[in-house]
């Protein structure tokens, strides 16, 4: 009912006063600690389990390691050649890493990990400009960030391949 394009300039007029008055944003979305970035505030949240900021617990690492390696098994005992991780980070993880809880690697690098990993994280974490391997005012990758993932995948299949 009011996503008429008559009420988005009054919207746009309304998030600018948010921000310049009050320096919040509205909605579902935080603004980066440095001003330049959007997140999805459920991302942020500091005690939320779908957050990157969420304390992990002493044993969660492992329970999710222990799952990856029982999907792990399932699929080489069904007859698949190999089966990798990939976790793509978000965007709060990667251009406000501060508070970040690092699941990802810890993952990555448990002793436990039967799973190879595509690691994404290290990746995207050096890009020389990460912001660009998201979409502008999304959680989501950019074509950028697909693309380097592909490349990775192609690059592991390549190596098999010739092993």
């Amino acid at each position: 009912m009011f996503n008429y394009n008559f009420l988005i300039f009054p919207r746009q007029v309304k998030a600018v006063l948010n921000y310049t008055l009050f320096n919040r944003a509205s909605g579902d979305v935080v603004i980066s600690d440095d001003g330049n970035y959007l997140f999805y505030k459920i991302t942020t949240m500091q005690n939320n389990l779908c957050s990157s900021y969420d304390r992990l617990g002493s044993n969660e690492v492992s329970t999710i390691v222990a799952s990856l390696d029982t999907i792990y098994d399932h699929y080489k005992q069904a007859g698949f050649d190999e089966v990798y991780f990939s976790a793509i980070p978000n965007p709060a993880s990667i251009l406000q890493p501060a508070p970040y809880n690092n699941l990802i690697p810890l993952i990555q690098n448990h002793p436990k990990m039967k799973m190879p990993s595509i690691d994404m994280y290290t990746l995207f974490k050096q890009a020389q400009e990460p912001a660009s391997l998201y979409r502008a005012g999304d959680t989501h990758w950019s074509n950028r960030g697909l693309h380097l993932w592909l490349q990775q995948v192609n690059n592991i299949l390549r190596k098999r391949k010739q092993e």
